[in-house]
């Protein structure tokens, strides 16, 4: 839900090794030398292949296995907070977020009209949505939706899917590591309801 409403050129990672992805082999140096990417990086697992001991899977890798709940949930919210003043959604942020959408996901459907795309909102907790109350955000966060959705759907080659109004899911605090991380079970559920064609 952030990520709608940023400038549309945004990057997470300004510090990215971009010179990794040009066709140069000269210049990932830098990265092959770095002891900390040795050390930290591969060493581990080189020392796993060695050995014949399988490292860490993509479905192990991130995922909380052993550190959710409510009581984990809630020490992310401040419950003590002031109420922020309500945030109006203004014709610029409706902008904002169209130009977002457009720009880097509409660009792509329709360089790709034969491709059916799959998309979904993450669904954050309710502690999450509590937050964006608290904060005065709530109205503008669920307006972002709502314009990005209108967007969305112009196009018959995207499948989009929202599980907001899944209470058993997003009220249950036990499926969440913090307000919006979510654990690898509901990974799997949300899988079988895109399938099912749910939500």
């Amino acid at each position: 839900y952030e990520d709608l409403s940023r400038e549309a050129d945004w990057v997470r990672y300004e510090d990215c090794p971009d010179y990794l992805y040009d066709d140069s082999f000269f210049n990932d140096a830098a990265y092959f030398l770095n002891k900390d990417v040795f050390y930290h990086g591969t060493l581990y697992n080189i020392l796993m292949t060695i050995m014949g001991q399988p490292s860490t899977t993509f479905d192990d890798y991130s995922a909380f296995h052993n550190t959710k709940g409510k009581e984990k949930v809630m020490g992310f919210v401040d419950k003590n907070s002031e109420q922020e003043p309500k945030k109006e959604f203004t014709t610029e942020d409706s902008e904002c977020v169209k130009e977002n959408i457009r720009e880097n996901i509409i660009s792509v459907v329709k360089k790709h009209p034969d491709t059916t795309f799959y998309l979904y909102f993450s669904p954050s907790s309710i502690a999450q949505w509590y937050i964006f109350h608290k904060q005065g955000k709530l109205e503008v966060k669920l307006q972002s939706e709502k314009t990005a959705i209108e967007e969305l759907l112009l196009y018959d080659n995207i499948k989009l899917y929202c599980f907001n109004e899944n209470y058993d899911l997003i009220c249950n605090l036990d499926n969440y590591s913090d307000t919006i991380h979510y654990s690898a079970e509901v990974n799997t559920d949300i899988l079988k309801w895109i399938a099912n064609e749910d939500y």
